[in-house]
């Protein structure tokens, strides 16, 4: 904001990577140089000012348990689900539409993985869940499409893309296409697991697997929830969009959490109350 002082904390960059200074401006950085960010005050700590549009900050300068548990918790729904069809040579119980969003959830958060490089992790991560999205999306409309159930996953996604999409334009960090584009992203996946919330609530129940599957998937939400409060203690940062965001989704799983606790854990049958 004109007329705004911020107190300043002095980073160091890796050699040779390109950071966006308060003015806007590119500085191409070697190792003895370093670029000063704006960082607002807010209860007597420091934290990162809003202008955090690039992957390398919102990625987090060390890496923490709950993060990584989060990202193994998702890995391994999705291998659950992608195990799940394959084995069965059935996508029977599964939303294609809760798919097809979470491929749209990757695609446009992941749009810089040849441009700005974080770590090997951060790489292969994305490359997998990108490969995993669209390998499900490939088996429900493609290899086992006659074993869908297109009947019941009616949920209408205009329902959920056009207020995202105007969300994402009305709040975000910096209006800028790639930034609005993650902003989507952020908030899609927040809503993305409706379909199939749906989709069990109409059908009265779901497989077992099907219920591991969002369990752990719940469970990657939970923890990258906790990921935030430990980079609010270590590191002064804070994403308001990607933390509301993630308490949005995790209330989406809470009856199930629920649910799968009571039932599915004692053996028996899970049925979903429609979640909205």
């Amino acid at each position: 904001m004109p007329g705004t002082q911020y107190p300043m904390k002095q980073l160091r960059p890796r050699e040779g990577k390109s950071l966006s200074i308060l003015a806007g401006t590119e500085a191409h950085l070697t190792p003895n140089q370093r670029v000063w960010l704006p960082l607002s005050n807010r209860s007597g700590q420091d934290k990162v000012a809003p202008e955090r549009n690039r992957s390398w900050l919102r990625a987090g300068r060390t890496m923490n348990v709950f993060r990584i548990l989060g990202d193994l918790s998702h890995l391994l729904a999705m291998i659950l689900l992608l195990g799940k069809i394959w084995r069965s040579k059935c996508c029977a119980g599964i939303s294609g539409k809760s798919q097809i969003l979470f491929a749209l959830v990757f695609t446009t958060r992941y749009l810089d993985l040849f441009t700005n490089f974080i770590s090997i992790y951060n790489t292969v991560m994305k490359m997998v869940f990108l490969l995993c999205a669209y390998v499900t999306v490939y088996m429900i409309y493609g290899k086992f499409r006659k074993t869908f159930d297109s009947e019941n996953d009616t949920f209408r996604l205009e329902f959920l893309l056009v207020p995202v999409i105007g969300l994402s334009f009305l709040e975000n960090y910096s209006f800028t296409p790639l930034e609005i584009l993650w902003t989507f992203s952020i908030y899609l996946e927040s809503v993305a697991i409706l379909p199939q919330l749906f989709m069990i609530s109409k059908t009265g129940e779901a497989e077992t697997i099907t219920t591991h599957y969002l369990f752990f998937l719940g469970l990657y939400r939970a923890l990258y929830l906790a990921n935030w409060i430990r980079r609010y203690q270590t590191e002064n940062f804070y994403d308001q969009i990607a933390v509301v965001s993630g308490v949005v989704q995790t209330i989406f799983y809470c009856d199930f959490f629920y649910l799968y606790v009571t039932k599915v854990l004692k053996g028996k049958k899970l049925s979903l109350p429609m979640p909205i």
